[in-house]
This record gives structure tokens, C-alpha cells and sequence, in this order.
């Protein structure tokens, strides 16, 4: 008879050792459980910080963009008139233009009598 008193008394301290250890155990992962958590709103801060860094960097990409676009119409805009310079320029009426004033400019005062007509005469004045 006294067995059945041990063997109760075995087996409680087999249980309270148990509990003992599921209750660690349970405290053991509530705290890992905490550190999750916590290191899941410090990434979800830092997605939401890249998040707005993203938005920023778009926003000077479409800046970078507009400015380029602005470049290239400006270059468009140089190139055609280049061309027209070239046209201009490779005409003999230029050619004789500027030949004579080579000329004129040997001589002061006849350079600027002839200037003076020149513009007098010059389109668009």
C-alpha cells in the first residue's frame, strides 16, 4: 500500500516538472514571439521609409525626364537652325556680303558709310 502513495507522489513530481518546463518553454516563445513582432513593425517602418524614397526618386526621375525632353527640342531647335545658317551662308549673296565687307573694312570711313546704308537698307528695320 505504501507504493500507491509514491507512485502518485512520483508521478506528481514527474507533472509539476512538466509544467515547470512547458511553462519556460511557453515563456520562451512568447518572447520570441515578442521579438518577431517588434522586428516586424522595425521593417515594416523601414519598407515605409523606402517606400517614400521611392515616391522621391520618381519624382526627380520625371524632373530628369521633362528636363531631357527640354534638352533634346532645344538641340532639335539648334540643329534646324544650323541648317539654315548653312543654307545662309553657302549662298552667294552672303559670299559677296562678306567679301565686301573684308573690303570696306581696309577703309574706316567708307566702312562706316557703307554700314549706315546697309542697315537703312536691311529687311526688317
Amino acid at each position: 500500500m505504501d507504493d500507491a502513495p509514491r507512485s502518485s507522489a512520483a508521478e506528481l513530481e514527474t507533472l509539476a516538472e512538466e509544467l515547470r518546463c512547458a511553462q519556460l518553454d511557453l515563456a520562451l516563445k512568447d518572447d520570441f514571439a515578442l521579438q518577431l513582432r517588434a522586428a516586424a513593425r522595425r521593417s515594416e517602418e523601414e519598407a515605409e521609409q523606402l517606400r517614400a524614397s521611392l515616391a522621391d526618386c520618381q519624382t526627380a526621375l520625371a524632373a530628369a525626364n521633362a528636363e531631357l525632353s527640354e534638352a533634346r527640342a532645344a538641340a532639335e531647335r539648334l540643329a534646324a537652325v544650323e541648317a539654315e545658317l548653312a543654307v545662309v551662308t553657302s549662298t552667294a549673296g552672303y559670299r559677296l556680303v562678306t567679301g565686301m565687307r573684308r573690303r570696306l573694312e581696309r577703309y574706316g570711313p567708307v566702312r562706316r558709310a557703307a554700314t549706315s546704308v546697309a542697315r537703312r537698307l536691311a529687311p526688317g528695320r
